[in-house]
This record gives structure tokens, C-alpha cells and sequence, in this order.
């Protein structure tokens, strides 16, 4: 056997084998421990080796102690640095005793020498050991012969050890190759197996483990999760790595869009669709309106009051005042307050985008007229930003269609021209399905000389009630027997006029289990052949994929049969007769043309194909979605809430309506998403003309003021959206008289010295402008102020109140009288806090002179009292008015014969 494989030391037989046995190189070096290896292993043939060929034997585990071992890995041990082999084997890990040691020892001592050299000879004579050693040792052990079973279990425990070696090596490669790793062999290594938004997630919790600013991406994802759930995004916050909440609502502050046009926003369209080709910035026009709200809230941001009409155009209606006064076109805010927003959105028409673009806050339904001017200044603005609209869709509101007639669109000729282009025009094709279902159900048609009638779909599904099978398993009592607010769902009508019910319909006809007669049959079989018709319809007006497997919704086409359906659906419409004056039907044959006549236009330009589902509204009805899902779910969001959503809605593409809305979810893209870019509207900026304002306010109203001090108080009107002026002044004719308003007044007064306290500690001011000595009630006004203390320990009657000196409770009625005079004629002004302070300012100069000093420390105290006012009466006075709307409305609802209807009421805003 070959000398590494078996111990070179005297008189033992160990083999590498030897179960349990490990065998390790000879130590060369240093000398001193090779002489005593050498002088231990009791056998001369070693010393006439070189350290080389020393180096290649091999001495066995069992001539050290168990501690004189390293373990570097797993199933692998070295003796220690230094560590001495004894002569004799260690059995059992015991240490021979040292009368074994001497007789080990016992070699002639010409074997001992101090150094080796490799051409030194050998003693003459053999080396041995004397007659006491050899009878005292161990008689050799003869070897055991190992049964089969043994001998397997042998070599599956040798291949277990030398594969549990392998597999500690292979770990230890690994190791150090993920230790070697960079961030970017990381990412590239995960997009194997996770992609899309898992991926931009991976990656943001790889780099951002340090420092590092953002992606767009990045931001767009945490954006679009804060949109869903503040709370849900704070709890991640504390897990993962995402974004602060401070660098969430600075990105969400870097667009300012306000109600009308946006230069800025339109600035960077521009920029944007520059690198545009024709059909990327080919799009559809859009616009509906949502309810909100109606009410009051201050911006303190922009400085004004939200919530008032702001439509931006010149008016030639009829004045709505009682007053006979006309609306205001420039500046823009009118007296109403506003109870819906227009939106106008441009969807792509040959890519699949959508922005949101253009939107205005209305006092009700805008009216036709001013319908007209707004589509023709938001036209105009979309062809200035770089699009290119072709086409044109809105539902069937009065007001729109009567706008649309203004434009010039009609039933020949259902196309608008704008400089050079062509705009054509069509109504949203599942509302009008919607508004065809909602006049069968007490109207009878006559189509083609037979008449179609809603009673056989009732029939049909009183035959299939209680039906194992159904072949029109769709089909419910909401469907045929629907209530006020399901004739609002379109989703409804569709399934109605659906392939499956005409088909089972014409099946049930057929077998005559439907109707008493003949006559009955007719019209089953006629309204069969109605809704299998209206669906062909709907199918080709509401393509989504080219490769669908229906083929009347592979979209329009020279290779499909849409178009040639779509020309007979002209020609079968004209033959129906509708005497309920409803326009669905005249509507739908616009609708149809329209969207003809811009596929006869688009070929020309080598287009080769449209959706006919990009021609809907869709895209605004989930945006409306989007806007209402803010937080949970809100039905009717305040004109503020409206706006932030819309500033979040540009910033992230999660457009996906919640589920039952009643819509279609689209998986369009917005068209900006790089909110770097963004510059903030100055329009919220203070003006410079605010002192020359305040002036000319004072010059108009000085001799009333002067001849009035008594303190206002204003009442909300009858009619929620009527003029904020017409709220009335009612006089206190009694200052001196304990009141409970002056009283709180008094109190106000307090808590602004409590705000000044807590801002600045200035003790010159607090001495001031509270009263250290509160004792006892001075005068009548303190009522209020003793009964709202808590009990104190000292005999202080007001508790830890602060109670105003009389200087700041003057000045602050002086405050109260100026600011209730001005605010019915300034609430709709912009940077409202601004006029307000400088009315207040020159009011309290000119009345107590000695309440403002101009050394600059004070100085800015004093303001601090004024600004906190300000904005107190500005935010709480917003709010009283919104509730004073609301319980009106409320009040009529509960005063009304009628019994009051819940989801009635959320419509209304209440």
C-alpha cells in the first residue's frame, strides 16, 4: 500500500480504510517539531528522508488527543499548529501514562541526531528496541474480515463522506461568489424569474438600501400605492424601502392644476409630443361631467376658496341672481357655488394612452352655450399642445346635444371643422343601448313593419325561473324588471341585448312556449331578431382586439366584416319607428357615420386598422372611477378633494376603476408621467396690487364702517347653490350686552395669545396681552372662559386659559367687524389670506396705535395674532357654510311626503 495511504509511525497498522481514522501529512517544518514527529514515530527509516519525501507521509488521528484538533469545515479536521504526535495509539482519547512514554522512548541515541542532511548514511546497526518494550507491547492486531453487509455499509459511508466534502466546497464557492456579487448582477439575475412591477419593487429594495435618488418608475409605484391606502403605505413604509411621505407630497406639489387652462401644463405637452409621430398623437376628444360635493374649503396653499363655479368663459346667458346681476366671465370664479366638475380627457386613437386635459367647475349642468365655448377653446388648445384629434364623443345629455348643434354636427353631415382638420363626431355608444332599453320597457317599437315589445324578455324569463339548465343563464330580475337605479347601469342593458337572449328568445319562440297566439309569436320572434341585431351593433362599435374571435369585434378593417355590418346597421335602423320622442335611435345612426366617415378618412392616411372601442368613453368613465376610489370609496368627493385626486391621477398610471363600475376597465397608458418636469402655476402667488385693494375697499366702505360698529354675523341662503353674497348681515345692537358670540369672541382672543405663547415665548408680549391676575371674573364677557376651564389646583378661576387684556380683545372685535363687512364681497378672490391680513393690519393701525410696534421682533409677533386670525375665520367660516348646504339639503329631504331614499340621498351630496 502506498505510504500516503497508511500511518508511517512504528507499530501501527492504521490505513486510511480504517473507519473513523483520518491520516495527515508529516510536518516539515519548523525543524524543532519535525525532530520530534521524527523522534516519536519510532521508525528509523524515516530519517534518511528528505523533507519533501517526509512531507508525503502520513501519521493517523489516533496519536493525537481529540483537542489538539482544528475543524475547518464540515467533516474535516487538521491537528493544531504545534500540535506533537505521541508513539503510542491513543484508544479511546486516553493519554498513555509515562512509564509507556519511556519505554516508547527507549531508542538508541545514535537515531537522535540535531539536523539531517540528505547524504548523511545511516548507523550501521538496526535499531532496536530492549527486551522490556518489546514483551510490553501490544501483541499486532490481526485484520477483521468484514461481512458483505459491512463491507456496503463501508462504501456508502466513504461516498456519504467524500460527497458531504464535495457539497462543504461547493458551499463555500458559493459564498464567496455572492459575497463578490455587485447590485446589478443581483438585478439581472432576479429579472429571470420576476418581472413588470415585482421587479421595480426588487429593485428599489436593492439600491435604495443607501441613498439614492428615484426613478420614475420608482415613484410611480409609490405614489400609486399611497393613492390606494395612506395607512397601507405607512405600515409598508416601515418594512420596506419606499419613499418618505414628505417626498410623496412634494412630488405630488410639483403640478398645480387649476380649473381652466393650464399654460404651463400645456408648455409641457408640447415638449412632450414634439418627438411624436402622426399616430401617436392621434387622438379622441372626450368630456362628461361628475358630481361633487357642493361647499367650501380653503386652500391654504393657493390662498382662496374652493368650491365656487369657475367656468372662464364669456357668458351671454340669462342672469341666474335674484339680483338681475349677469355672471362674471373674466375673472373667472363666479358667485355660485359648484355642484359638478366638466372634464375633457383626449384618449389615443391609434395607441392606447389617455390624458386627462382640460376641466372646469360648474354651478349644475353647464349649459349648451357655454358647452359650445368651452369645446371650441379646449379644441383649440389640443391642436396648440401638438395633438391631433379626429374624433369626438360624449354621452346624450340635453346640454350636449344641444352644444352639438351648435357646432354644426347633424344626422348628413355629423362632422365639426376646425381650421383644416376634419373633427368627426359620435355620441358613446353604451349609453345609447342603455337609453334604447330604458324606452322599450313602456314603448313599442316597429321595426321593419313588425313590432318589438320588452314583454317576451319577461316571458323568457319566467320560463327559465327555476330552470336546472338555462340558456340564457344571464338573464335576472334585474335585467327584465329593473329599478330606478339599475335603468342607470349599462352593463344591464348590454346583457340584455345580447346574442345569448335573442338566440334563446328565437329557440323559445320557435317552440311556441312563449305567448297565447300567433300574434304573440310574431313579436317574440321580431324582438328576438332585435336584440340579435342590436348586438351585431354593439360588438362592431366596441372592438378591443384585432384577434378576437368574434368577428364582429376585430375592429375596423378592409380584411373584417365590421364595416360592411356597420352599413347595413345605417340602413336597418332608419326602418324602426319610435313614437316616444326619444333620440337614442337618431343618435345611434350619427354615432354610426360618424365613426364611418373617419375610417374613410383614416385610410387615405394608410391607416390599416381602428378600435371602435377607443371611440367611447370608457376611458373618462374609469378616470371618474379613479377619482371616487381616493381613500376607500367616495361618491361624491368636495371640489378640493376632486382636484388633489386629479393632480395624483397625472402622476400615476394605476388607472384601473374599482369593480362595478359602470364601465369597461382600459389598460391605457397616461401620456405624461415625468413629474420632474413640472413647474408650479404662480397663479396662487401674492399679488403685488394687494395694498392698492385693500385701499380702494376701505375708500368704498370707510363712512359705513364708521358709522356701523356693530358686529356681523353671517346666514347661509335658502338655495345652496345660490350667490355667497346673498348671505345677510344681521347687527349685535348691543356690544356692551353680554352675548354669547362676543363672549366667544373673547375666548378666540385667548387662544391666539396661547398661539403666540407656543410660537415665539415672548414674555414681553404674553405680559401684554393676557391678564395675569384671574382671580376672579372681571366683567361678563368671562362666562364663557370660566365654565370652558377645567378645576385647577390653585385658586385660578379660568384654569389654564389664557384670558385676553382688553387691548387684544378690542382689537380683535375690530378684526371680527372689518372682516365680516369684507368677506361676502372678497370670498372669491384670489390670495384671500393676503387681502384679508392687510385689511385687518390697516384697520388695527388706524383704531389702536398703540397695539403695533414697529421694532421687528414685535413687530412679527403682532402678525403672527393677525395671520392665525385670519386663517381661522377663512378655514372654519368655509366649513360652517358646507354644513349649512348640506343640512338644508338634508332638511328638505326629511320634510318631503315622500319616504327618503338613502342611495337617493348619497347622489344629492347629502
Amino acid at each position: 500500500m502506498p505510504t500516503r495511504h497508511k500511518c508511517c509511525f512504528a507499530g501501527c497498522d492504521k490505513t486510511s480504510q480504517h473507519p473513523d481514522v483520518s491520516l495527515h501529512r508529516f510536518v516539515v517544518k519548523p525543524a524543532d517539531i519535525r525532530d520530534q514527529w521524527l523522534a516519536n514515530s519510532g521508525n528509523a527509516s524515516l530519517f534518511s528522508l528528505t523533507d519533501k519525501q517526509l512531507h508525503d507521509r502520513r501519521v493517523c488521528s489516533t496519536h493525537f488527543l481529540d483537542n489538539e484538533f482544528d475543524y475547518p469545515g464540515i467533516g474535516k479536521k487538521t491537528p493544531k499548529r504545534g500540535a506533537i504526535p505521541r508513539s503510542l495509539i491513543i484508544e479511546n482519547n486516553i493519554v498513555p501514562s509515562e512509564q509507556q512514554l519511556e519505554v516508547a522512548a527507549e531508542i538508541p541515541q545514535d537515531a537522535q541526531v540535531d539536523s539531517l542532511d540528505s547524504n548523511a548514511c545511516l548507523p550501521s546497526t538496526s535499531l532496536s528496541v530492549n527486551s522490556t518494550s518489546m514483551r510490553n507491547r501490544k501483541p499486532r492486531r490481526k485484520p477483521v474480515s468484514l461481512s458483505r453487509e459491512n463491507l456496503t455499509l463501508k462504501f456508502q459511508l466513504g461516498r456519504s463522506r467524500r460527497k458531504v466534502k464535495s457539497l462543504a466546497q461547493k458551499l463555500r464557492r458559493s459564498e464567496n461568489r455572492i459575497k463578490e456579487l455587485s447590485k446589478e448582477d443581483l438585478i439581472e439575475g432576479a429579472s429571470k424569474y420576476i418581472w413588470g412591477k415585482n421587479l421595480d419593487f426588487f429593485k428599489m429594495q436593492i439600491n435604495h438600501s443607501n441613498q439614492r435618488q428615484w426613478e420614475e418608475d420608482e415613484k410611480q409605484f409609490a405614489l400609486g400605492l399611497y393613492y390606494k391606502s395612506p395607512k397601507a403605505y405607512k405600515y409598508l413604509k416601515d418594512i420596506f424601502n419606499l419613499p418618505c411621505l414628505s417626498l410623496i407630497y412634494r412630488w405630488v406639489n410639483n403640478i398645480n392644476l387649476r380649473p381652466g387652462t393650464n399654460q404651463l401644463f400645456i408648455e409641457q405637452l408640447k415638449l412632450k409630443l414634439e418627438s411624436k409621430n402622426f399616430m401617436e398623437k392621434s387622438g379622441v376628444l372626450m368630456w362628461d361631467e361628475i358630481m361633487i360635493k357642493p361647499g367650501l374649503e380653503y386652500n391654504r396653499k393657493i390662498d382662496i376658496l374652493e368650491g365656487f363655479e369657475d367656468i372662464g368663459v364669456e357668458l351671454d346667458d340669462k342672469p341666474r341672481k335674484s339680483n338681475g346681476q349677469q355672471e362674471i366671465g373674466e375673472p373667472k370664479v363666479s358667485d355660485f357655488i359648484a355642484t359638478h366638475v366638466l372634464v375633457f380627457m383626449i384618449g389615443g386613437l391609434i395607441y392606447d394612452w389617455k390624458q386627462p386635459f382640460f376641466y372646469v367647475p360648474s354651478a349644475g349642468t353647464v349649459s349648451a352655450s357655454k358647452l359650445k365655448i368651452l369645446i371650441e377653446k379646449v379644441i383649440k388648445l389640443a391642436f396648440e399642445a401638438g395633438f391631433i384629434i379626429h374624433h369626438m364623443v360624449c354621452d346624450q345629455s340635453s346640454s350636449n346635444q344641444s352644444a352639438i348643434k351648435k357646432l354644426g354636427i347633424t344626422l348628413e353631415n355629423p362632422s365639426y371643422k376646425f381650421e383644416d382638420h376634419d373633427i368627426s363626431f359620435g355620441f358613446d355608444a353604451p349609453h345609447i343601448f342603455k337609453s334604447i332599453r330604458n324606452t322599450l320597457i313602456n314603448n313599442n317599437f316597429t321595426v321593419e313593419g313588425k313590432i318589438v315589445s320588452w314583454v317576451p324578455l319577461i316571458q323568457l324569463h319566467e320560463l327559465q325561473k327555476g330552470k336546472s339548465c338555462k340558456a340564457a343563464p344571464k338573464l335576472t330580475e334585474h335585467h327584465v324588471k329593473p329599478k330606478a337605479f339599475e335603468k342607470m347601469k349599462v352593463k344591464l342593458a348590454v346583457q340584455v341585448f345580447s346574442n345569448s337572449v335573442g338566440a334563446a328568445l328565437m329557440t323559445a319562440t320557435l317552440n311556441k312556449e312563449i305567448g297565447l297566439n300567433d300574434a304573440d309569436l310574431v313579436i317574440a320572434a321580431a324582438t328576438a331578431d332585435f336584440c340579435i341585431r342590436l348586438n351585431r351593433i354593439f360588438d362592431c362599435l366596441n372592438a378591443r382586439s384585432f384577434s378576437d374571435s368574434n368577428p364582429y369585434r376585430k375592429g375596423l378593417s378592409e380584411s373584417t366584416r365590421v364595416e360592411d355590418e356597420l352599413n347595413k346597421a345605417v340602413d336597418w335602423v332608419n326602418t324602426i319607428e319610435d313614437n316616444s320622442q326619444s333620440p337614442a335611435f337618431k343618435n345611434l345612426l350619427i354615432t354610426i357615420k360618424g365613426i364611418l366617415l373617419l375610417w374613410s378618412r383614416l385610410k387615405s392616411k394608410g391607416i390599416r386598422y381602428i378600435l371602435t372601442s377607443r371611440l367611447n368613453q370608457d376611458k373618462l368613465e374609469n378616470f371618474f372611477g379613479f377619482l371616487r376610489e381616493r381613500c376607500g370609496y367616495n361618491n361624491n368627493p368636495t371640489l378640493t378633494q376632486c382636484i388633489k385626486n386629479m393632480q395624483y391621477a397625472v402622476l400615476v398610471t394605476l388607472l384601473v376603476p374599482p369593480v362595478g363600475t359602470n364601465c369597461e376597465a382600459d389598460q391605457a397608458r397616461l401620456l405624461i408621467s415625468n413629474f420632474n418636469s413640472y413647474v408650479k402655476d404662480t397663479s396662487g402667488e401674492f399679488s403685488e396690487n394687494i395694498d392698492r385693494q385693500v385701499e380702494d375697499w376701505f375708500a368704498r366702505n370707510d363712512a359705513h364702517l364708521e358709522s356701523d360698529q356693530s358686529t356681523l354675523h353671517t346666514t347661509v341662503t335658502e338655495n345652496p347653490t345660490e350667490d355667497i353674497n346673498t348671505t345677510q348681515t344681521t347687527p349685535d345692537t348691543a356690544l356692551e350686552t353680554p352675548s354669547l358670540e362676543r363672549q366667544t369672541k373673547k375666548y378666540i382672543a385667548g387662544y391666539l395669545a396661547y398661539r403666540l405663547n407656543n410660537k415665539h415665548h415672548c414674555t414681553d408680549c404674553f405680559t401684554k396681552y393676557t391678564l395675569n391676575d384671574k382671580l376672579q371674573l372681571d366683567t361678563c364677557d368671562d362666562t364663557l372662559l370660566f365654565f370652558k376651564a377645567y378645576p385647577s389646583v390653585q385658586s385660578d378661576v379660568f384654569g389654564s386659559l389664557n384670558v385676553p387684556s382688553d387691548l387684544l380683545f378690542n382689537v380683535i372685535l375690530a378684526c371680527y367687524e372689518v372682516f365680516d363687512r369684507a368677506f361676502q364681497e372678497n370670498a372669491r378672490i384670489k390670495n384671500i389670506s393676503a387681502f384679508f391680513y392687510a385689511l385687518v393690519r390697516d384697520e388695527v393701525i388706524k383704531k389702536f396705535p398703540t397695539f403695533w410696534v414697529h421694532d421687528d421682533l414685535h413687530h412679527e409677533h403682532q402678525k403672527c395674532i393677525l395671520e392665525s386670525f385670519v386663517y381661522l375665520q377663512l378655514k372654519y367660516r368655509a366649513k360652517w357654510i358646507s354644513k349649512d348646504i348640506r343640512d338644508k339639503k338634508r332638511k328638505n329631504f326629511e320634510t318631503s311626503a315622500a319616504k327618503p331614499n338613502p342611495k337617493l340621498m348619497k347622489l344629492s351630496q347629502i
